[in-house]
C-alpha cells in the first residue's frame, strides 16, 4: 500500500483563490466567437487584480489575441500602448482590493476595448493629461465614463472604451 503524501503550501506557492479580490489572480471570463470560428472575429474577457504586477499579464493576453486575430503590428503596438496607459491609470487610482476588467471584441474591421474598475476618484485620464493625449493619438474613438459612486465603499465604477480600425485607411 502506498503512503499518502501531505503537502503544505509555502509563501512562494501560488494557490488560486477566485473569491478573494486582489490576490494577484488572472481569470479568463469569456473567449472566442461562438457563431463563427474565424480568427478574424471574436471576444475575450480578462479580469486581473488592480496591481502593477498584473499589468504584464494583461498586456501579454491582449497582444496574443490581436496577433492571433491577424491584426497588423502597428495596430497591435497601438493597442498595447493604449491598454498599458489605461490599466496603469486604473492601478494608480484603484480602490482597495479592486480588479480591472478588460473586454476585447474584434471583427474584420476593428478592435473595441472596454476596461472598467473601481477607482478612488471620479476622474480618470483627465482631458489635459499626457496619457489622455497619447490615447487619443493611438485610438480612433475614445470614451471615458466618469465613475458612478458607491457609498458603501467610497469608490467609483469607471469605464474606458476605445477602438481602432485594422487600417487607418478604412472608412
Amino acid at each position: 500500500m502506498q503512503e499518502q503524501k501531505h503537502y503544505e503550501s509555502g509563501p512562494g506557492d501560488w494557490i488560486p483563490n477566485p473569491g478573494v479580490p486582489g490576490q494577484g489572480k488572472a481569470e479568463m471570463i469569456r473567449g472566442g466567437a461562438e457563431a463563427e470560428p474565424s480568427p478574424q472575429v471574436g471576444a475575450v474577457g480578462l479580469s486581473v487584480a488592480a496591481q502593477a504586477g498584473m499589468l504584464p499579464m494583461l498586456r501579454s493576453v491582449v497582444e496574443t489575441v490581436l496577433l492571433t486575430a491577424d491584426f497588423t503590428l502597428d495596430v497591435v503596438t497601438d493597442m498595447r500602448v493604449a491598454i498599458d496607459e489605461v490599466a496603469t491609470a486604473f492601478v494608480m487610482a484603484a480602490a482597495l482590493g479592486s480588479e480591472i476588467a478588460c473586454e476585447l471584441r474584434y471583427d474584420r474591421r476593428r478592435i473595441e476595448v472596454e476596461i472598467s474598475g473601481l477607482t478612488r476618484s471620479r476622474t480618470l485620464l483627465r482631458g489635459d493629461s499626457l496619457s489622455r493625449k497619447l490615447l487619443e493619438s493611438v485610438t480612433d474613438e475614445l470614451d471615458i465614463g466618469e465613475g458612478t459612486g458607491r457609498a458603501d465603499t467610497y469608490s467609483y465604477l469607471t469605464v474606458v472604451r476605445f477602438s481602432r480600425r485594422r487600417s487607418r485607411h478604412e472608412g
